[in-house]
């Protein structure tokens, strides 16, 4: 698996993609399968367990390890002789991507529960005021500042416990469930609330 996640992360960069299109490519594409060492038949994973490959590599010894290969393989075959385009930066360790990564799950997790938690429309009306979820795009915010990216990530957190901790109580079904779960899966890994 974890030459399954290499391969996974090095085309989510070269092509610029977020976690849950990447996963969409590798479940759908067969190129994309085949790049990554999987059968006709395999299924991916959730998009989250980039995120936490992600960090993995990051806080290992060597986080530039998966570039460094990369690099190797292509010097060696000479693939991209006489190419200009970079198609691998150092993004992966960076910590204004990996908070946005963190956002970036946190709020595609908090629009699924509004769509799919029965009362979680209402919920968030009232009580989720990070960011308007109605909105495609991300939060709009200076990245580079250290301090904004920590604001939007406790103020998301925030949002994600009201919306789980004042759902109405009722039997979810599996899709509701599953939103609801994959939130909580999301918020206390990622944003790790205090």
């Amino acid at each position: 698996m974890p030459q399954v996640l290499a391969a996974t992360v090095v085309l989510q960069s070269l092509h610029g993609l977020s976690d849950f299109v990447t996963v969409q490519e590798l479940r759908c594409d067969l190129r994309w399968k085949a790049a990554c060492g999987l059968g006709l038949n395999d299924t991916a994973f959730d998009a989250s367990l980039l995120t936490y490959f992600r960090r993995r590599l990051q806080r290992s010894g060597d986080p530039m390890r998966l570039f460094a290969k990369v690099k190797g393989v292509v010097a060696a075959t000479g693939v991209l002789k006489g190419k200009r385009r970079r198609a691998l930066d150092s993004t992966v360790p960076d910590d204004a991507v990996a908070t946005q990564d963190t956002v970036t799950q946190l709020v595609a997790a908090i629009r699924r529960v509004i769509r799919d938690a029965p009362g979680a429309e209402r919920v968030a009306a009232t009580w989720c005021t990070a960011h308007d979820y109605a909105d495609a795009g991300k939060p709009r915010i200076a990245w580079n500042d250290e301090q904004a990216r920590a604001g939007l990530v406790d103020a998301l957190a925030t949002d994600a416990l009201n919306l789980l901790g004042r759902l109405p109580e009722r039997q979810l079904d599996e899709k509701a469930a599953d939103a609801v779960g994959q939130l909580a899966l999301s918020l206390f890994s990622d944003a790790a609330p205090g």
